[in-house]
């Protein structure tokens, strides 16, 4: 599918225009041809969700309250001004994926103290898990948790969404051994531990980044809520700022006739 000079993709993110004859993946498109979803979600009986930005509304807020405590945590244990632990935070977020893995390997704050800091935060914000929540349950198949934050937090948000049940496992960070996306090991982990195949997976995460190696590894990938995105990652199959909208239209609006079981492993 080719564009026009000057012409945005539909999720592209306000004022990101695209270049000249840029061909975009045939399934990167609009989510409201539902057909693009239902082909993408054929198949699939694994689904992989990111959490934080993922499962609820960026425009909430959390990360921005989450990011003031790294930031204190980065001033108070280091010694450094705002500006500088803001830089440090930045190198190290886009060195390992998350600013925890820097400032455990270089500056011996704990993970789990970090965690545990970080995590600290209002939920009220995000709302609730109304809209998705159908959409979930309509979903074939195990519904699986994998996120760079810890699992008490993972519980906590869905909790708060009421969306606790619908999934049956969490892979963490702490399960991971601290080592988070977009590491190969953290993907390796989480195919090992819940047995996954990769072939009738699909992946959701709100960072182009974490969608490759799930990409090279043969899952399905969906950028959701991007803060930014180029259009050029071959790697991202299908990109939407409306997770509910996308999975109600990869099961065509189906309801879920079966019952959900109770999660295990949670």
């Amino acid at each position: 599918m080719s564009r026009s000079a000057g012409e945005t993709h539909p999720y592209s993110g306000e004022g990101d225009a695209r270049n000249s004859g840029e061909v975009v993946s045939e399934l990167v498109r609009a989510v409201e041809e539902k057909e693009v979803a239902a082909r993408l979600a054929h198949g699939v009986d694994t689904w992989i969700f990111d959490l934080d930005d993922t499962l609820y509304p960026r425009a909430s807020g959390l990360y921005e309250q989450m990011l003031a405590r790294v930031i204190e945590l980065i001033q108070t244990s280091i010694g450094l001004n705002a500006a500088q632990a803001e830089e440090l935070h930045a190198e190290y977020y886009h060195r390992y994926g998350t600013s925890m893995t820097g400032l455990s390997r270089h500056h011996g704050i704990e993970p789990q103290r970090f965690l545990e800091f970080v995590h600290q935060v209002d939920l009220v914000a995000i709302g609730n898990g109304d809209r998705l929540r159908s959409r979930l349950a309509a979903l074939p198949g195990r519904r699986i948790v994998f996120t760079n934050g810890s699992r008490r937090h993972t519980q906590r948000v869905l909790h708060h969404l009421e969306l606790t049940e619908l999934f049956s496992a969490i892979c963490d960070i702490e399960a991971c051994e601290f080592v988070g996306k977009p590491s190969r090991v953290a993907y390796d982990t989480l195919l090992r531990h819940h047995d996954i195949e990769p072939s009738r997976s699909m992946m959701f995460d709100d960072r182009a980044v974490n969608l490759q190696v799930a990409s090279e590894l043969g899952l399905k990938t969906v950028l959701v809520n991007p803060i930014s995105w180029s259009g050029n990652e071959s790697y991202v199959d299908a990109v939407t700022d409306d997770l509910a909208l996308f999975l109600g239209a990869a099961t065509h609006g189906g309801r879920c006739e079966t019952e959900i079981r109770q999660p295990v492993n949670l």
